[in-house]
């Protein structure tokens, strides 16, 4: 299944990657992973349009994915790449910082 929100925050924390849409939708109130699921990011900037980030998202057990998939944030505001710096030292220290993207 694929899902598509337009606007919303991004939140890190030394443990997870939490997702909350600017407006709520039947199928999506939120996400979030642990940031041991996820893998092969990947940050691309085209000549045009805005940078976005995507990975795979592996499922954990009672993490309710059923199976493995795909993330793309698309940045709108910029900080694209202070997301993938923080990202990637949480995902090595998992440090006690909280940062948050707004996209």
């Amino acid at each position: 299944d694929n899902f598509y929100i337009r606007l919303g925050i991004i939140y890190i924390t030394n443990k997870r990657l939490i997702y909350i849409p600017q407006v709520a939708t039947p199928f999506v109130k939120s996400f979030n992973v642990s940031l041991d699921s996820i893998k092969d990011e990947k940050l691309t900037k085209g000549w045009f349009g805005s940078p976005t980030f995507t990975c795979s998202i592996i499922p954990t057990s009672n993490g309710g994915l059923a199976k493995a998939g795909q993330l793309k944030l698309t940045f709108k505001k910029g900080k694209d790449f202070e997301f993938k710096v923080i990202l990637k030292k949480m995902k090595a220290e998992f440090g006690i910082f909280f940062f948050f993207f707004f996209f």
